[in-house]
């Protein structure tokens, strides 16, 4: 029986890589089922982490979410180890995308006192890529101090080098720091083979070239919207640089200010990235700053358990046109 199981979840774990994601997502819930019943609880767990990853790479928060909370409320509590610090990273991707960022401000505190008590680099660089925006977001950036120490000349890094990289170049954007995404940018060990990667990489590069002032390269470099391992984050990401560098260029097109208009409705797929691009809008179209001060303002109230990262984020997003 537990040879059935194993084989199950290792079939379910290959589609999810190469198959069909429906198809995978269903093989993924039927053998988490069949380990659940088998008893063989590191199984299940691992297998419904892996359709939290599957629902995450379709932009799909709520779900991640519900599988996160059930993988979490499975008997007995999870030990400090890997898969808990990955599973707390869950939740803080899936409520960020949700908007509830004082629900992964929550989880994010604990991902990382559990990454660096545990010290695997795979969970010190995890807690970099899924938490850094949101630090800068609160005005926590320095919390990920220890985080960047534990990893900087580590050879096991060198895997998560180039994405980490990627993050902070947007962080340091995000706070106005042209030079810090600059040397950012310059720690790139070389092209990534993960296309979801290459099309981040080449927004960030796009973000770049605008804060230098140079609008008609940032349009350049902007990636095509049916690029390989483009999704809706990433595309709205994209429109928001797309905004910012027309209005400083061309002038906007009514394609452009189309399309922005178009997504802001989408909510439940990424608020972080919906809420950049209705920045990006409201500084082409003065129109839309009560909607975007509505959407700020709805961000700051999911902190309300937490006044002091609800001020700071108030403080510093709040209140004003952004620039």
């Amino acid at each position: 029986r537990w040879g059935e199981v194993r084989a199950a979840v290792r079939r379910a774990a290959l589609l999810a890589q190469v198959g069909d994601p429906a198809v995978a997502e269903q093989a993924l819930r039927a053998a988490a089922d069949h380990a659940g019943r088998a008893g063989m609880t590191a199984h299940q767990r691992g297998t419904l982490f892996n359709l939290c990853v599957l629902h995450a790479a379709q932009s799909r928060p709520a779900d991640v979410l519900a599988v996160a909370q059930a993988c979490w409320a499975i008997p007995p509590p999870l030990p400090r180890e890997a898969l808990r610090t990955q599973l707390e990273l869950a939740f803080v991707e899936a409520h960020g995308a949700l908007g509830q960022l004082g629900d992964a401000w929550h989880w994010l505190q604990l991902a990382l006192d559990d990454a660096l008590a545990i010290g695997q680099i795979a969970g010190l660089a995890g807690a970099v890529l899924a938490g850094l925006e949101l630090l800068a977001l609160l005005g926590e950036t320095a919390r990920a101090g220890p985080l960047l120490a534990a990893l900087d000349g580590a050879a096991e890094a060198a895997h998560f080098v180039g994405e980490m990289s990627l993050v902070r170049a947007e962080c340091a954007l995000l706070d106005g720091d042209t030079e810090g995404a600059e040397c950012a940018m310059a720690a790139l060990p070389g092209p990534s083979e993960t296309p979801r990667v290459q099309v981040r990489e080449a927004i960030v590069r796009a973000a770049l070239r605008l804060a230098q002032g140079r609008p008609a390269q940032a349009l350049a470099a902007l990636p095509a919207d049916d690029a390989p391992g483009h999704n809706d984050e990433l595309r709205w990401r994209a429109l928001a640089v797309r905004l910012d560098a027309e209005r400083m260029g061309p002038g906007v097109s009514d394609e452009t200010l189309g399309r922005a208009r178009v997504a802001l409705p989408r909510e439940g797929v990424h608020a972080i990235a919906l809420w950049l691009l209705h920045r990006a809008l409201a500084r082409a179209d003065a129109t839309e700053a009560p909607g975007l001060a509505a959407r700020t303002a709805a961000l700051a109230a999911s902190l309300a358990s937490h006044p002091a990262q609800r001020a700071a984020f108030e403080a510093r997003w709040g209140g004003h046109l952004p620039v």
